[in-house]
């Protein structure tokens, strides 16, 4: 039990971020994953919904339209009541709150494992790490001209934790980049 009490908890920042909390965390293999599933979701979604209710997404659109030219609440309800009342609403409500509830499901997921795969990860690199050392591997201090090696003088050890630090942490680009392609991707779907 206390494997599986490690394994799981909860995590507020993935819950509300999903992939993005991942790619933050830089877990890219796990985040990359999670973003090709809400992806295909997505347009599975949109296909569903354009085969299966288009009065309503047309109306919607429209709705769209006439909300952009206008400030006539009285219009727009209008509008939104005669959505409401189209033959294929309900199949268009029906798909949607079917994807509400499968995406909530997969960020709960995601929140409840979250702190396990982080901690799966970053101990899957130490011991990567530890493996290629054992084999014979040293590390090597690229961004030090020799002058500044001689004067540090870094053993293997602190060259290893200079390695993981950096390796570690956050990354700030990661998810402000997944979100700039996720943009992207839904504007080509949409």
């Amino acid at each position: 039990q206390e494997q599986t009490k490690a394994k799981t908890g909860w995590n507020w920042g993935a819950f509300f971020f999903s992939h993005y909390y991942l790619f933050f965390r830089k877990m890219y293999k796990q985040a990359i994953t999670l973003f090709c599933v809400n992806i295909t979701i997505s347009s599975v979604l949109n296909l569903l919904v354009m085969k299966l209710a288009p009065l309503t997404v047309e109306a919607i659109g429209e709705l769209q339209r006439v909300a952009s030219a206008t400030t006539d609440s009285a219009a727009l309800l209008e509008k939104v009541n005669s959505i409401q009342g189209l033959s294929d609403f309900s199949t268009f409500r029906n798909i949607y709150l079917a994807f509400t509830a499968l995406m909530l499901l997969i960020r709960i997921t995601v929140a409840v494992f979250a702190d396990g795969m982080y901690k799966h990860t970053v101990t899957d690199m130490i011991k990567k790490i530890n493996e290629q050392l054992e084999s014979g591997a040293a590390f090597s201090t690229p961004t030090l001209t020799p002058t500044e090696e001689e004067t540090f003088n870094l053993s293997q050890e602190q060259l290893r934790r200079l390695y993981l630090a950096k390796r570690g942490g956050v990354s700030v680009w990661a998810p402000c980049a997944a979100y700039i392609f996720s943009y992207l991707i839904s504007m080509l779907i949409g």
